[in-house]
């Protein structure tokens, strides 16, 4: 295998690692991507400000999207979906049936998601852990009702 001209295999790696780290891989999975073990990762990124920041930068934009994701789930939320759907066309002639015929077709639909009370119970403890109990634990949180359901246009 070759080695890429000097300045151009960095380069790549950096792109690698934005990808491979806003996806939210582990560090292990990183290093393996990059073709090395994860000890000999570490003292690189010491030595290369420019992937210690990209390791650093995009595991944040990880970790706020799996937040959002935890948000969403914990508040409800509509979402589009595409679900097959059969069409049947049938025509008659004197109260006779004289063509029948199915298809199917992908039709979007919005659909809404209710709030989940588990996500809601972890984040209250995760994030308030005086107020609703520590470490995700649902020792202090009850719920005592249901968000009603938003209607559909009041709601992104």
């Amino acid at each position: 295998m070759e080695k890429a001209p000097e300045g151009r295999g960095q380069e790549a790696d950096l792109r690698a690692v934005w990808g491979l780290a806003s996806r939210g891989a582990t560090l292990g999975e990183i290093a393996r991507a990059l073709g090395m073990g994860e000890k000999a990762r570490r003292p690189r990124a010491r030595g290369d400000a420019a992937l210690a920041e990209a390791l650093r930068q995009n595991r944040r934009t990880a970790e706020g999207r799996l937040f959002q994701a935890a948000m969403e789930q914990a508040t409800g939320r509509w979402v589009e979906e595409e679900r097959p759907m059969t069409l049947k066309e049938v025509e008659y002639e004197g109260g006779k049936k004289v063509f029948e015929r199915e298809r199917v077709e992908l039709v979007r639909q919005r659909r809404y998601l209710p709030p989940s009370e588990k996500m809601l119970t972890f984040l209250l403890g995760a994030l308030l852990p005086d107020l609703f109990g520590g470490g995700g634990r649902p020792g202090g949180v009850e719920v005592v009702h249901q968000v009603p359901r938003p209607k559909e246009g009041k709601c992104s």
